[in-house]
């Protein structure tokens, strides 16, 4: 009787592991929930995606998450059709909002030493608003920093059904950035001049 019981405790034991076992295989991972926010103040804006704040006293350059918007400060390339629009959008949202916050995904750091987040403006997403209006794409999408990728994505998708921006030009929204030379001579905005397609950072 006594070998009986022993082994149905033993049974209980390692079934009792098995499903435990099964828990942790099937249980989606947790690590990707959103973070907390983080209050950001003395913000100023270098160009659509990339703002300063400080950040507990420290100064920080913060690169915005999964978007691209047209370069207006590019070493090598001259300004490029709606970066200016996309900067003094980023500029307007930044000027008027009452607090503005930061949400860090997986990693935060680039290898310039940004800090990279996704950036709220008195509780909407900047991000979002950009890419609602034509005037940042999809890019950079590097792991795990994915978080809103798909929700990005399905924003992107309703501009360029309405053309809006950066979409109006067919070809101008390149795979690794935006590229002047494919927008026609007679759609060509004022002041710029043919560049070449900008280059992954």
């Amino acid at each position: 009787m006594a070998q009986k019981t022993t082994n149905a405790a033993i049974l209980t034991v390692l079934f009792l592991l098995i499903c435990t076992g099964c828990n942790t295989i099937t249980s989606k991972p947790l690590e990707n929930k959103p973070s907390k926010k983080i209050l950001i103040n003395s913000v100023s804006v270098i160009d659509g995606d990339t703002i300063q704040a400080r950040i507990k006293g420290n100064k920080e350059t913060i690169r915005l998450l999964l978007i691209d918007t047209p370069e207006t400060n590019h070493p090598n390339l001259a300004k490029q059709p709606l970066a200016e629009e996309a900067k003094q959008f980023t500029y307007h949202q930044i000027k008027k909002a009452q607090k503005i916050e930061l949400e860090y995904d997986q990693s935060k750091r680039d290898k310039y030493g940004r800090l990279l987040a996704y950036i709220y403006v008195d509780g909407r997403c900047l991000q979002e608003a950009l890419l609602r209006n034509g005037l940042a794409r999809v890019a950079y999408v590097y792991k795990p920093n994915v978080r809103y990728e798909d929700k990005f994505r399905s924003i992107q998708k309703e501009a360029q059904k309405k053309k809006a921006g950066v979409w109006q030009w067919d070809r101008y929204v390149q795979p690794n950035g935006f590229d002047t030379k494919k927008i026609p001579k007679n759609q060509l905005p004022t002041n710029t001049t043919s560049i070449t397609t900008e280059k992954a950072y």
